[in-house]
């Protein structure tokens, strides 16, 4: 047979589709060159007597990770108001600016600081607000105290996140200490919060107060009190705490 035939076959081979080993019937009397005998590569159908293998689609067709990969990526941080948690909750004011906040919240509540219990509020409270009887917490037995206090906090915390804006930050007073912004939303969203002041007034005066200094809480750890003011929080934490606590004073 010619070599123009058995080129022929082939292509009809190549061309047809069908599975392999099978040859069309004009070279079926035929025995195709073996492929050591030339120097072409063997025709598709003599290379191999088994059904052709079809790449999977399932395959990655992109490239491939190495396999020194570094470790996975962190999760994503909690999503709460449609924002990424991702900032602190604290942020500490440079202490030269100490004097930027404080003297304008003795100006606007004639502050009176001093060390012992006179019976005088040690600033003129605002109206609304209501100041609460802590000395049932300070006359307690360590443990109730140490929990107590903390429940202090919790409420007080609580009560913000209610009463305040998500974005909101407060100013936080720490007498003779440095001064802080305090975002109380990020704060309930820690996993793991810190309290570098405290809202239960233990060891010094406290102070949570709005920027426009309308709303607010003011620790008094040698009365023993804590003044709540300002519609939104007396709302939200008055309730909270005279449930379980007397109370000192009310300015309606």
């Amino acid at each position: 047979m010619s070599c123009s035939r058995r080129r022929r076959c082939g292509s009809h081979k190549r061309s047809s589709g069908r599975s392999a080993g099978k040859r069309w019937p004009c070279c079926a009397s035929s025995t195709p060159p073996s492929p050591a005998a030339t120097n072409s590569p063997p025709p598709p159908w003599r290379r191999s007597n088994s059904t052709p293998t079809r790449r999977s689609s399932r395959l990655p067709t992109g490239p491939q990770p190495s396999a020194r990969a570094g470790p996975a990526p962190d999760p994503p941080a909690p999503i709460a108001y449609g924002h990424l948690v991702t900032a602190p909750a604290w942020q500490q004011i440079k202490p030269e600016r100490y004097e930027d906040f404080w003297a304008p919240f003795d100006a606007r509540f004639s502050f009176r600081p001093g060390y012992e219990q006179n019976g005088e509020p040690a600033l003129n409270e605002p109206i609304p607000s209501v100041t609460i009887n802590l000395a049932p917490i300070f006359t307690g037995e360590p443990a109730q105290f140490a929990a107590a206090g903390d429940a202090i906090n919790a409420l007080g915390l609580l009560a913000m996140t209610r009463a305040l804006p998500a974005s909101q930050r407060l100013l936080v007073l720490d007498w003779q200490h440095p001064s802080w912004w305090f975002w109380p939303h990020r704060q309930a969203l820690d996993p793991e919060p810190r309290w570098p002041v405290e809202v239960f007034p233990n060891g010094d005066y406290y102070v949570f107060l709005s920027e426009d200094m309308t709303t607010g809480t003011f620790g008094h750890p040698w009365e023993q009190t804590l003044c709540i003011f300002g519609d939104p929080l007396v709302n939200a934490l008055a309730p909270l705490l005279t449930s379980w606590l007397p109370t000192k004073r009310v300015k309606p």
